[in-house]
């Protein structure tokens, strides 16, 4: 978990979004971060007389982008700051967040934000609420598009739809649908499980690469160099696809 509190100056929050993409290049778990980022994502996130222009989001936007952190799911009033002034001097905006990293939200979707009455404060507080699962409870099946360019994919699809025909058209789709799960969960725990792990060992391996024929250049570290990039444009195209 980190907690964030943001500059209110634009070019000094700039540190701040290079200060945690790097500090996520070096986490492979679920990651919790949040605060007062004293940023707006989009511009939605912010009502005043002047309106705030892409330049004032980009920075906040492209870190989430790059990093691939997402909005915990929340309740409650959608700004979370204002500045106690009224008429058209009043500004609300929406600075306070948390936010989640793939693995986060793959593993814990048991987690939501609530945000609170302000009471005496400018901020409206957030509180962070574990629920307890209920493991009996069914995980709805989810396709992943990862999956249709997988050299598999076509013959699982062409077997599903070789099953029992039903009396019922509906019936008959519902069943091929249902014989197929098992398969493609099966290669999705063979194949795209845990890709954030995969990316950056092949990080690893490529700025290991590097650094040695920084030292002593040899044609052999550079085919594994190569290979080290493919592995990592793979998966990180793979991660695209599955987002």
């Amino acid at each position: 978990m980190t907690v964030v509190y943001g500059y209110n100056s634009l070019e000094k929050r700039k540190e701040i979004w290079q200060k945690l993409k790097n500090l996520s290049q070096t986490i492979n778990q679920p990651w919790l971060l949040w605060g007062d980022f004293n940023a707006i994502i989009s511009t939605q996130d912010r009502v005043s007389k002047v309106a705030p222009t892409q330049v004032y989001v980009q920075d906040f936007a492209s870190f989430c982008s790059d990093t691939i952190m997402s909005e915990i799911p929340w309740r409650g009033e959608f700004f979370t700051w204002t500045n106690g002034q009224m008429g058209e001097d009043k500004v609300i905006s929406r600075i306070d967040r948390a936010l989640g990293n793939n693995d986060r939200m793959m593993n814990f979707d048991h987690f939501t934000v609530e945000i609170g009455d302000p009471f005496i404060s400018d901020h409206s507080p957030l509180t962070l609420k574990f629920q307890r699962r209920n493991n009996n409870i069914r995980v709805p099946f989810k396709f992943l598009n990862a999956w249709a360019v997988h050299e598999d994919f076509q013959s699982i699809v062409s077997e599903g739809w070789q099953g029992e025909n039903q009396s019922c058209k509906l019936a008959t789709i519902w069943s091929s649908l249902e014989a197929m799960k098992p398969v493609f969960k099966n290669l999705n725990n063979r194949i795209f499980k845990n890709i954030t792990e995969k990316m950056d060992q092949a990080r690893r391996d490529l700025t290991e690469c590097q650094q040695e024929m920084n030292r002593d250049y040899s044609d052999q570290l550079r085919m594994m160099e190569k290979e080290a990039k493919f592995r990592l444009e793979k998966w990180s195209s793979i991660e695209e696809k599955i987002l």
